[in-house]
């Protein structure tokens, strides 16, 4: 219903425009009465025409202004106006939605609907949803999701908060709920509106809605396939002159439909247990990204990101194959290495093309391959996990690169092309991309292309950055860090700074290796629950209690010089044929350290089938330009960072290919013992699409004091 707000001169008070004509005055017969002697006894009038308002001044003494500007004759109102009447200022408010609004609105849903589907973490489909109301609802501050309770502790049935979100984040600040209204929402599966409630008796006139801190609210019931109510959704505005409208109501029930569904889906597939608090088990296939799991079977889009996230694992364990022969600490990031040569696909053609796909295992008809991985850097960068990527392209200023080419890496990829001028001032454009790269990693990533990689001859270097900082979901002690020895080999050790903690992890033993899993924190804020009354307080509590999206995988051997026989066992294959994580109680050692490595990657992609894109006489990157003067790859470069402390990991990782023209909780008696006091193997990983990020081995920790 569009209403006026009086904002100045007494009492702010909120008037809805249900008449044909609403008189504004300082009579106590007017409509809205103003007591101000500069306002006059009948000032104005707002008169409905149609789904038209017109405000017109009533010969007062001191005139009506509209935004400012005096009016002579009558004026349509529209949203946010402001009427002026001495010194009172009005503010209309109509929030009558327009076709277009309609239409933003719907294409919101509809990419949330492609976002959940084949969604398998519970946590991503409450985020997911909650974002996607404060993007549709640009008044509402706050959201609030509540499921019913099934796990240990919890009495059945009981709603347990599980999500919020905070368009402008407190700390500190309560979020409240009348539980007469929640319960109002559960039992009638109908959603209220408080615009409203008090007078359609939904609920009583004098119940305690949100402590009368809610200038509107609406909660709507999620509601599974069967009609079962599975909890709440629920989103308000602590600005008292904005309201929620009846069709508002219709759109974000249509927003739980979505939600609920995808909950119950994840729910039945068993998936969501590692979202809950008591989780216990998880599949090791997913280490590869080809195990059993709802994104497999949704087809469509959601499946070939199955896909590709399986062809990107396959070529990291690939990369390490060939990298674990060089002595010593190891890390890269496979992903960030098949995003570069992904962008590098985009411009090759013919046998260039094939060998390039090959090499990433890449089964996909190719626009769906990078489709896949659009849609894959999308669904690992959320915001909540502290993981940042970024892709740019440095082009020869003035040389012809084909529009295609730039518009499939733009979309696809995030990469836009900056200009440079490798032929007149090559040392300058390499200073200024690993100033970019550095920016975008944190400043990890220092002097990535080595002095010498670009000359006049350069026309195009990729670069893809990534960046990652993630806290432990459980810290280590940092009292509990103590020095003990690290046996490098048999027989051969030396002291390093060693953390320690027993708690519950995922865990597991298998062949020859012990399997430890570590969880981050999310970039979010946690929520309990409690009553004061009738009225439920969803309070914001220390971050840590639930999982991020990433995980950091330990694989130690059972014996000092087991690594090299793990590493020669690692594939995605043999990865797919581990049982389960199981929660336990964990003693859990490992030490601290602090890993930089540097790669040019030119002969291991040769070794791995990619070998005429490094050829000038046999390249064909015609995709990526028509000019006379053939491109081939003259360079591959990646470096990479990681250090691992009490507080969490940080890690950073960036590969530049250069072009040139021719010429990577039920506790046993007693706890598992995982004691890392020799090299190991260890990956970052996002645990919904089963993506490696990063990959390395520990062979002498080091650097990180």
């Amino acid at each position: 219903m569009p209403h006026i707000v009086i904002l100045d001169g007494g009492e702010s008070s909120i008037h809805d425009l249900a008449r044909d004509e609403t008189v504004i005055g300082r009579d106590p017969d007017c409509h809205v009465r103003i007591e101000s002697h500069a306002v006059s006894r009948r000032h104005a009038r707002i008169v409905r025409d149609g789904e038209r308002f017109l405000v017109e001044d009533s010969g007062s003494r001191n005139g009506t202004l509209v935004n400012g500007t005096r009016i002579a004759s009558a004026v349509r109102l529209t949203h946010d106006d402001f009427v002026q009447l001495g010194p009172v200022r009005i503010r209309f408010v109509d929030r009558a939605v327009t076709a277009d609004v309609r239409e933003a609105r719907r294409e919101r849903i509809r990419e949330l609907s492609r976002a959940l589907a084949g969604a398998v973490d519970l946590d991503v489909i409450l985020s997911r949803t909650l974002e996607t109301l404060l993007a549709i609802f640009r008044e509402a501050d706050r959201g609030c999701m509540l499921l019913r309770a099934g796990t240990a502790g919890q009495t059945e049935g009981q709603l347990v908060p599980r999500a919020v979100i905070h368009r402008h984040p407190s700390p500190d600040a309560p979020v409240k709920i009348s539980h007469a209204i929640l319960s109002h929402v559960i039992s009638e599966k109908k959603g209220i509106l408080t615009a409203d409630a008090t007078g359609d008796g939904q609920v009583e006139p004098d119940e305690p809605i949100a402590c009368r801190t809610i200038g509107s609210l609406m909660c709507v019931p999620l509601l599974g396939a069967q009609g079962d109510a599975l909890g709440v959704l629920a989103i308000d505005t602590r600005n008292r002159l904005e309201q929620f409208q009846s069709e508002d109501l219709e759109v974000m029930t249509n927003v739980a439909r979505l939600a609920a569904l995808s909950c119950e889906q994840a729910r039945l597939d068993g998936t969501a247990a590692a979202a809950l608090p008591a989780s216990g088990r998880q599949d090791l296939a997913g280490l590869a990204g080809n195990g059993p799991s709802e994104i497999d079977r949704t087809g469509g889009r959601s499946a070939d990101l199955a896909e590709v996230t399986g062809s990107c694992n396959r070529f990291a364990f690939d990369l390490h194959s060939k990298l674990a022969g060089r002595p010593g600490n190891l890390f890269f990031s496979p992903s960030n290495i098949a995003m570069a040569l992904g962008m590098t696909l985009a411009g090759a053609a013919a046998a260039t093309a094939e060998e390039i796909a090959e090499v990433l295992h890449a089964t996909l008809p190719e626009d769906r391959f990078h489709e896949g991985l659009r849609e894959l850097q999308n669904a690992t960068q959320t915001g909540r996990d502290g993981l940042k990527l970024a892709n740019r392209l440095w082009g020869q200023a003035g040389h012809r690169f084909l529009p295609a080419f730039q518009e499939a890496t733009e979309r696809c990829y995030g990469a836009r092309l900056a200009e440079l001028d490798f032929r007149a001032a090559a040392e300058s454009a390499r200073q200024q991309i690993n100033a970019w790269v550095a920016e975008q990693t944190a400043d990890k990533i220092q002097g990535l292309i080595p002095a010498g990689a670009l000359d006049p001859l350069t026309r195009l270097v990729l670069t893809t950055a990534i960046y990652f900082k993630g806290a432990w979901r459980q810290e280590f002690d940092e009292h509990h860090t103590e020095k003990i020895p690290f046996w490098t080999e048999p027989g051969s050790s030396h002291s390093v700074l060693t953390m320690r903690q027993t708690a519950q992890f995922l865990y597991g033993e298998f062949d020859g290796v012990q399997v430890l899993e570590l969880a981050y924190r999310p970039c979010s804020v946690e929520w309990r629950s409690t009553k004061h009354g009738d009225i439920v307080h969803l309070q914001p509590i220390q971050t840590g209690g639930r999982s991020s999206n990433l995980v950091m995988n330990i694989l130690l051997p059972s014996r000092v010089d087991g690594l090299r026989q793990i590493e020669a066992r690692l594939t995605a294959e043999s990865l797919e044929t581990l049982t389960t994580l199981e929660s336990c109680l964990v003693d859990v050692t490992i030490p601290k350290f602090k890993i930089e490595s540097s790669f040019t990657l030119n002969q291991v992609l040769e070794s791995l089938g990619m070998r005429r894109a490094f050829s000038p006489d046999e390249a064909d990157f015609s995709r990526m330009s028509d000019n006379r003067e053939g491109l081939f790859l003259s360079a591959a470069i990646h470096k990479a960072f990681v250090d691992v402390n009490e507080k969490g990991t940080e890690a950073a990782a960036a590969t530049a290919i250069v072009m040139c023209a021719a010429g990577l909780m039920v506790e046993p008696p007693q706890p598992k013992i995982f004691l890392a006091d020799h090299p190991f193997l260890f990956l970052i990983r996002d645990r919904v699409t089963g993506l490696i990020h990063f990959l390395g081995r520990v062979v002498e920790p080091t650097g990180s004091p």
